[in-house]
């Protein structure tokens, strides 16, 4: 059944989870859905939301806890556009949602989860504003218990669809040598990657500062860092330029703007490194499985669920140079089989992340939600 589907999001920032909500949105509307984005004006979400032809529709960012009026504000442009189903993704839209619910029982109102919850919320406040979702939909299976342990939200309208990646989404494939010309690398290196906003928690620091120890064992050994800075973040930048100078890496040490099609940059590499302290769901590492690109990432998050423990690539601890230089070393010495195994493993993750089994999913939750809306709080 077809749906006018709103994706609230009023983050300024510019990441993965923007990212991810404006991709749902193109997928469906591509399945004859009605999508409408509902931004804060002037915000990267905005921008790629009217660069891919969405509808956009600009509402003020909400205060975390009680705004009213803004909710009240959302809910007569939603009525407007006689909307059906409400997706959050950002954790500070829950409250708005919330009461929006409230005031109008019969739409339906989805988390789609993609942050970790990280502390217990089942206190009064935390769990009415749950309480009033029609469901909450998380990326992986350990993270719906984590919600049941964690909060008050029942049971049977917690929900898992994996986040789904359409690899024509990244762009075209090319060889390794048509990648590196493209992105300016030398060919006979073996080259690291690592993708993403350039951040303190994303380990990127940490593999500069491994380069050092790496070239002393691996002279052939490269790292290219793709990305930009996270907002409250721009010193990163500086400071890993900082590092490597520091570190004296320069010459094994490429940074490389953000990429829109990231395809080029999985082309290109050896080895993907996911280096987070704590990854929730990482869509670039379900993206470099996709792209048979060997992985390795830390032994924490979501990242050990998405690599099936260790099956579908290499774990590390992270924060530890000593442990990426434990694994490129293994990378480098297992190369030809290791991309062997990424390749075979490609077809599996192509499976368990395709693009349209997620959205029979959700279509089927919205059914579910309409039918069996939820109106007591």
């Amino acid at each position: 059944m077809r749906q006018t589907i709103a994706c609230v999001c009023s983050s300024g920032s510019k990441g993965g989870l923007e990212l991810n909500l404006v991709r749902f949105a193109m997928r469906m509307r591509q399945r004859g859905h009605r999508v409408i984005m509902m931004c804060v004006e002037s915000t990267p979400i905005a921008g790629m939301s009217e660069k891919e032809g969405l509808d956009v529709l600009c509402i003020p960012r909400p205060w975390k806890y009680g705004d009213i009026p803004t909710a009240r504000r959302v809910l007569r442009a939603l009525r407007a556009a006689s909307c059906t189903t409400v997706v959050v993704s950002l954790n500070h839209d829950l409250s708005m949602a919330s009461r929006i619910k409230r005031s109008a029982p019969d739409l339906c109102v989805v988390y789609m989860q993609q942050m970790g919850l990280g502390v217990d919320k089942r206190d009064p406040l935390h769990s009415r504003r749950y309480r009033a979702l029609d469901a909450w939909v998380a990326p992986l299976p350990s993270l719906r218990d984590e919600v049941l342990r964690r909060t008050r939200m029942p049971a049977h309208r917690v929900h898992v669809i994996p986040l789904a990646v359409d690899i024509g989404d990244l762009g075209a494939p090319c060889t390794k040598q048509e990648a590196r010309t493209q992105m300016g690398l030398p060919q006979d290196a073996f080259i690291v990657g690592m993708i993403g906003r350039f951040d303190p928690a994303k380990g990127q620091l940490t593999a500069i500062r491994s380069m050092k120890q790496l070239l002393e064992v691996h002279p052939n050994v490269q790292l290219l860092l793709v990305g930009e800075a996270s907002v409250g973040y721009e010193s990163t930048t500086e400071l890993m330029h900082r590092t490597i100078d520091e570190c004296h890496v320069r010459q094994a040490v490429h940074v490389r703007p953000f990429l829109s099609k990231p395809r080029v940059f999985f082309d290109a590499i050896d080895l993907f490194l996911m280096g987070t302290r704590s990854e929730t769901f990482g869509m670039v590492t379900v993206e470099a499985l996709l792209c048979g690109c060997p992985v390795a990432g830390t032994n924490t998050g979501g990242t050990p669920e998405i690599l099936m423990k260790g099956e579908w690539g290499r774990l590390f601890e992270p924060d530890s140079t000593d442990e990426i230089v434990r694994v490129v070393s293994d990378a480098v010495a297992n190369g030809p089989s290791d991309r062997e195994r990424a390749h075979s493993v490609a077809d599996k993750a192509a499976r368990r992340y395709g693009v349209a089994q997620a959205c029979e999913a959700y279509e089927r939750l919205f059914e579910e939600c309409r039918r069996h809306p939820v109106s007591r709080h």
